[in-house]
């Protein structure tokens, strides 16, 4: 990860990420989210955080390193940085987890609509590229079915 500048307003820099974190707070809808992470992230950025995410979330289901390691493709120290960061504040980590209780991304609801809908998809694209394409069809269908009615 590079490294940023020693940034000199450190008000302004917290004003700016609570704007954030309101921001990402209204965010309801997951195209308006993935539109904002896509925007605001670099690839490697996204790349990060989400295996960071990934890290963590094997931690709580209780996967030992090796198996972190070997199913994410990363290092110990990756894992360990990650658990770090996840540690630095106690009460930061209570609102994690308590968020990550909560928390239930389940792709695979979808999986026998996708299949029946894109029965070629292949292994190449994968699931989540299967759930991606899925969403926005059902999202396209339903802006097309307001169109509908309203002429």
């Amino acid at each position: 990860m590079r490294k940023i500048s020693n940034i000199g307003d450190k008000e302004l820099q917290n004003e700016e990420i609570n704007t954030l974190a309101a921001f990402i707070l209204e965010t309801k809808d997951f195209s308006l989210a993935r539109a904002l992470i896509n925007t605001l992230m670099t690839k490697s950025e996204r790349v990060v955080i989400s295996q960071r995410l990934a890290i963590l979330r094997m931690v709580k289901k209780e996967f030992k390193y090796h198996e972190i390691e070997r199913k994410l493709k990363t290092t110990p120290t990756t894992i360990s940085k990650a658990i770090a960061n996840y540690e630095k504040d106690a009460s930061y980590m209570k609102l994690f987890d308590a968020a990550m209780e909560k928390f239930r991304f389940k792709p695979k609801k979808y999986v026998e609509k996708i299949d029946s809908d894109y029965p070629n998809r292949g292994k190449i694209q994968g699931l989540v590229c299967g759930v991606r394409q899925f969403l926005r069809d059902q999202k396209y269908e339903k802006s097309k079915r307001k169109r509908v009615k309203k002429d």
